[in-house]
């Protein structure tokens, strides 16, 4: 793994409150965001206001708290949608991604990179390791960085993450 300056910026978005990561190399300009569950437009701004060009969007799982916002963020930028294999069904579905169960159900339509563990994605100059963490789905996934780990719902604040969801 490449071990290079990274700058994150976290933004709590949607009606449940999740975390969407920012993660962005200051000398190529490049970012990736994590997690995008709402508020495409403001990720957006956030993203651009950096001078950033969003270049992936990484999935911890595929829950509709987390997914909500990537079709808008893929139309805008042409940014590659990347979630563990297991969970690719998850965000074409609105039943599986539970976004019926939410209200509003929505397909965030299919990813252009399956991945597995051990897959790096490389952001500028730096990059990111996958670590396939099942539990919470059957494809969630962590994300470590230099210095840092995304752990979407693997790991709650305080507990871990829930285990009772499909």
């Amino acid at each position: 793994m490449k071990m290079k300056k990274l700058t994150v910026t976290t933004l709590v978005v949607g009606e449940l409150q999740a975390n969407a990561y920012i993660v962005g190399c200051p000398e190529e300009k490049v970012a990736a965001v994590i997690d995008p569950g709402a508020e495409a437009e403001r990720i957006l701004r956030v993203v651009t206001g950096g001078g950033f060009r969003l270049a992936y969007i990484l999935l911890t799982h595929g829950h509709a708290d987390h997914i909500g916002g990537v079709a808008a963020l893929r139309r805008a930028t042409g940014a590659q949608v990347a979630i563990h294999a297991a969970d690719a069904p998850l965000i074409a579905d609105a039943a599986l991604n539970l976004s019926l169960f939410l209200g509003h159900g929505f397909s965030a339509g299919s990813p252009d990179r399956e991945l597995a563990d051990g897959d790096t994605i490389t952001v500028g100059t730096f990059s990111l390791k996958v670590i396939h963490t099942p539990g919470h789905t059957p494809g969630g996934a962590c994300y470590l960085g230099p210095g840092v780990i995304f752990t979407g719902d693997t790991l709650f604040a305080g507990s871990v993450g829930r285990t009772d969801f499909p």
